[in-house]
């Protein structure tokens, strides 16, 4: 069974994934969250764009995570918003479902970075002297 399911996935990717993915876009607005020193945790509302020329079902994910942000079901675009709370970069993925079985494919992702506007203080140096 899960030799079946690698081989429909690898299949899927190679077949389906480069035809589709060239007519699908994805966007993060504001590409940029911006804390104030380094290593803070970045706070941003990010506004998440998708069009695709097929309908089909999609699912929106961050990252690594399993639990998708949102899933479309016989849709050709959508629009979501995410709280954003990060120390770093993270990546948005758009997948499409293909079958029950659960099988999602990769086809497209964006970026957010995580900037700051003061680096983090020298460690070790003093605030004041005596002499």
């Amino acid at each position: 069974m899960i030799v079946k399911t690698a081989i429909v996935f690898m299949l899927s990717v190679l077949l389906i994934a480069p035809g589709v993915a060239d007519t699908v876009e994805l966007s993060a607005r504001p590409a940029k969250c911006i804390a104030l020193r380094k290593g803070q945790i970045c706070y941003q509302t990010i506004t998440l764009r998708w069009q695709a020329e097929l309908p089909g079902d999609y699912c929106l994910r961050v990252d690594d995570e399993i639990v998708p942000i949102k899933c479309w079901t016989d849709s050709n675009q959508g629009v979501t918003r995410f709280e954003f709370a990060s120390k770093k970069n993270a990546r948005f993925h758009l997948n499409a479902n293909t079958d029950d079985e659960g099988i999602a494919i990769p086809l497209i992702s964006t970026d957010v970075v995580v900037a700051w506007v003061y680096k983090s203080r020298r460690a070790g140096r003093p605030r004041w002297r005596l002499f």
